[in-house]
């Protein structure tokens, strides 16, 4: 099998708690929020507008889901909040066919965009709660392993030089392995493949951080997201 993956969406632009349902859309308080957002929804058309303190600073931020840059159904929205001495503003922003405000326990919320989970900490959004993190740590590669991956890519690796994180992203009791280089030359950036369970190499690529693994369902089957750092911002590839 071949996998070709896709780019979902690019997120221009830390860890909560386990989500326990959708967020209800209630009014803001925050004066100085509902400017914003009116600033905002006189720009552009917005479908929703979705209330939660992200960061648990005692303070409501506002996730905008607008009907503005919807390539291939992936609407663009926005997270508007405090940024400090900034003002309140654009914190954040993306796009996704299905975008939302979850609630985490025991309090909190995340957005869910597509399946990405993304946690706002004050500072940054970041992605959180994914299925590596679920796995437990990284392991040493095996000898077998560096000799797979040189045979995939054409390269010359040895065990040492790469961790390997392993999954099963469509619950069919099959492991998908990232294997993540370690100390590669691309201005910190790390390599990544991603080894399918019939030992095919699914997705290379490099990222500034682990990327990360997210399930998703399209049309009742499950898809694989794969989240990836950029020097641009966040990059999200779908499998299969």
């Amino acid at each position: 099998m071949r996998y070709k993956p896709r780019r979902l969406f690019s997120l221009l632009v830390a860890p909560l708690a386990i989500l326990t349902g959708f967020a209800e859309p209630v009014r803001s308080d925050s004066t100085a929020l509902a400017l914003a957002v009116d600033q905002m929804t006189a720009q552009m058309r917005v479908s929703d507008v979705l209330y939660g303190d992200l960061d648990l600073n005692g303070e409501q931020e506002a996730l905008l889901l607008t009907e503005e840059g919807c390539i291939s159904g992936a609407c663009d929205w926005h997270l508007i909040g405090s940024g400090g001495v900034a003002g309140w503003g654009v914190l954040a922003s993306g796009s996704g066919l299905r975008t939302e405000l979850v609630e985490t326990y025991p309090e909190g919320h995340v957005i869910r965009s597509d399946g990405v989970i993304l946690a706002w900490d004050g500072v940054a959004l970041r992605p959180y709660h994914d299925l590596l993190a679920m796995m437990g740590s990284s392991r040493q590669a095996q000898a077998a392993e560096a000799r797979l991956i040189n045979r995939l890519t054409g390269n010359s690796y040895k065990a040492m030089d790469f961790r390997v994180h392993e999954a099963d992203p469509f619950l069919d009791g099959k492991v998908w392995r990232l294997v993540v280089l370690n100390g590669t030359e691309l201005r910190k950036s790390q390599e990544f493949h991603l080894i399918s369970p019939d030992q095919k190499l699914a997705m290379s690529g490099t990222s500034f951080e682990r990327p990360w693994l997210f399930q998703d369902v399209v049309d009742g089957d499950i898809v694989l997201r794969v989240v990836s750092v950029t020097s641009s911002g966040f990059m999200v590839e779908t499998l299969p």
